[in-house]
């Protein structure tokens, strides 16, 4: 991710199965904290990174 040193937490959102296990392949390489949410959980993803 670039500027992810400046990232303390990310959300993504999504709804396909590949996405949810790539966010888990991220955690290792970032310092940032890093979750994901399904497309119909966008609203709480956005109160998560504030």
């Amino acid at each position: 991710l670039p500027n992810e040193k400046h990232l303390k937490r990310v959300a993504l959102v999504g709804n396909v199965k590949w996405q949810e296990q790539f966010t888990e392949v991220l955690l290792p390489f970032s310092e940032a904290h890093i979750k994901f949410y399904k497309t119909e959980e966008k609203d709480d993803a956005k109160e998560w990174i504030k």
